[in-house]
């Protein structure tokens, strides 16, 4: 996609290998979250053996922890905590519609 090309290669450009990538917190970023949050819940074992619906949702409380790890910007980093928020907003409605994940 043309639209696609500037931003493909800003990150593409080349870094020293002692640095960490940057992490950018974009409309695309978040939509691959949310498409990783929906094959995640896929995984889950619908005859109740491992991985469960709690067991995924304590790795995404997990990843809370480092979210803002490699975020760069103050932009960026200013928005960590909204999007914590609205992932912790989407758990909250998930587990109630689906008894504490147990109907996934």
């Amino acid at each position: 996609m043309p639209c696609a090309r500037p931003a493909a290669r800003i990150c593409s450009i080349s870094r020293p290998s002692d640095r960490k990538p940057a992490i950018f917190t974009t409309p695309t970023r978040w939509t691959g979250w949310a498409i990783g949050v929906a094959r995640l819940f896929a995984l889950v074992d619908k005859k109740g053996g491992k991985p469960s619906g709690p067991d995924i949702v304590k790795g995404l409380k997990a990843n809370q922890a480092s979210a803002s790890q490699g975020v760069v910007t103050p932009a960026g980093k200013a928005r960590i905590p909204a999007l914590i928020a609205e992932e912790n907003a989407f758990l909250d409605a998930l587990a109630r519609e689906t008894r504490d994940f147990s109907e996934l």
